[in-house]
């Protein structure tokens, strides 16, 4: 008896379309919204329907109309008691956090993304990223362009471009560790923050630890001294001069990569050089090696060795 079904999975309810007017009925088909709107939307958790005269009603998602202005939206954060409350004034969009239904903030923000636990990303008038809690104490300050969590880690990245720092946080937004112009490598159970002079190493529980400690079992480790880099054995005696632009840590097929003049060779997990210098290796930052043959990244995302 619908001539357009339009499903929406977050509150599993479904706007229809009878005739020329919508509705919004239950899986089940039970009405909750009559059939008499020229359109309806549903954002977060309530439904907007549109009146022929132009006129917004709101709903929740079982039907219930509500008190809400048109101009503002609630949406949940699943398996919490809290909603981000989103709303427009004169063209100003302004983010709130609710918890029970009771308002939790009271200053102005452009923006806010629940994080875990009691903490949210938000970004304060001047367009500055931080996080805070939900009594709205700020756990990092609001000075950075980029902050995101780092997948599987619950580890916070935060990098401010004026400074050019990176930052890395704990989950308790502790900060662990710092590097200015920093790369990050996520791996599987840590991650690597380094630049042209520094490396360091955070695990997945958000400590910094020792290149010595992480890969227990090799037996040379990068290491730079004034412009250049070598590397050392776990007592911090030379193994390979430093003479090189850049190197690379042993990889799990026991090969590190050295740097030389702009091109690339390999020494073995005990330092021996396997090849001199001599690949002009593009766009990449530190090569894997297996032997002689450094890993190639096809285009549609298959590695090979050649």
């Amino acid at each position: 008896e619908y001539q357009s079904l339009r499903y929406d999975e977050n509150n599993n309810i479904i706007v229809a379309l009878k005739g020329k007017q919508y509705g919004v009925v239950t899986i089940e088909g039970k009405q909750i919204v009559p059939f008499k709107y020229s359109e309806i939307d549903i954002t977060g958790e309530n439904i907007y329907a549109t009146e022929s005269n132009g006129n917004v009603k709101v709903f929740d998602n079982t039907g219930k109309e509500t008190e809400l202005d048109y101009n503002t939206v609630f949406t949940k954060v699943e398996n919490t008691s809290y909603k981000i409350n989103i709303s427009v004034r004169d063209n100003k969009v302004n983010y709130s956090i609710y918890k029970n239904n009771e308002k939790k903030t009271s200053k102005e923000y452009n923006y806010i993304e629940y994080l875990y636990d009691n903490y949210f990303l938000a970004s304060n008038i001047n367009s500055k990223l931080g996080v805070i809690d939900d009594n709205e104490d700020t756990k990092i300050e609001f000075k950075y362009n980029v902050i995101q969590k780092i997948e599987n880690m619950n580890l916070i990245q935060a990098t401010n471009d004026t400074e050019k720092m990176t930052e890395i946080y704990s989950t308790n937004m502790e900060k662990i560790a710092e590097l200015e112009n920093a790369t990050i490598e996520e791996k599987d159970n840590y991650i690597k923050l380094y630049n042209d002079n520094e490396i360091k190493y955070i695990t997945k529980d958000g400590q910094e630890i020792k290149d010595t400690e992480l890969f227990a079992n090799n037996n040379i480790f990068p290491k730079k001294q004034g412009n250049y880099w070598g590397f050392v054995d776990k007592d911090g005696n030379t193994i390979i001069d430093f003479e090189y632009e850049k190197v690379t840590e042993v990889n799990k097929y026991g090969f590190a990569g050295i740097k030389k003049d702009g091109k690339w060779g390999v020494v073995d997990k005990d330092g021996k050089i396997i090849i001199e210098p001599t690949y002009t290796l593009k766009n990449t930052e530190e090569p894997q090696f297996i032997g002689k043959y450094y890993q190639f990244v096809y285009g549609n995302g298959e590695f090979y060795y050649t």
